[in-house]
């Protein structure tokens, strides 16, 4: 409280300790997750409604601006970076046609074969997929689970609050995704 602000963290599905201790996976609807935490800070009496401002990194840079775009009682936003269409950032790192081999069991047991000599080389790629599955899912469960990943087509247009969308001039991963989601 010393320089006027008040910062409440919080992991939500799939991150940190909620998904190692309690198993809760990744959801890409994070206006649901985002909701109940707003609910609870507006019970603290440090909390100004008026001044709500959600920040997200990582991941968080698609899930952030995704909950603003629902929960109007966000009043300011940051992402760090941006990203807009985080399946066209897991299927453009994918080799043509694997993703849809994700369909069907035979082709979903060769993209398995295909990812697990990919984590051998890349550290990379070995990190974010053990980071997806750690509750033991399908490495071909864990590329699907991108597919609603994408922001909300006319969503959030509406919603104009001060934001700061955070673009990495030599991101290789999400490349133009930041652009995308500033677009009027």
């Amino acid at each position: 409280m010393q320089r006027g602000y008040n910062c409440l963290i919080f992991e939500g599905p799939g991150q940190g300790q909620v998904i190692r201790e309690q198993k809760i996976v990744f959801r890409p609807d994070w206006e649901t997750v985002v909701t109940p935490v707003i609910d609870f800070a507006l019970r603290l009496p440090v909390v100004d409604p008026q001044r709500i401002a959600l920040m997200g990194r990582s991941m968080g840079g698609y899930l952030a601006p995704r909950a603003a775009a629902f929960e109007h009682r966000i009043k300011a936003l940051m992402a760090d970076g941006g990203v807009y269409d985080f399946h066209a950032v897991v299927a453009g790192q994918m080799s043509p046609g694997i993703e849809a081999m994700l369909d069907s069991k035979e082709g979903a047991a060769i993209v398995d074969k295909q990812m697990t000599a990919a984590m051998q080389k890349s550290t990379s790629i070995r990190w974010s997929l053990n980071n997806g599955t750690w509750p033991s899912a399908p490495i071909p469960r864990v590329i699907s689970c991108a597919r609603p990943c994408v922001f909300p087509e006319g969503r959030g247009r509406e919603n104009y609050l001060p934001y700061l969308i955070v673009d990495s001039e030599a991101d290789k991963q999400m490349a133009g995704q930041a652009q995308k989601l500033t677009m009027p």
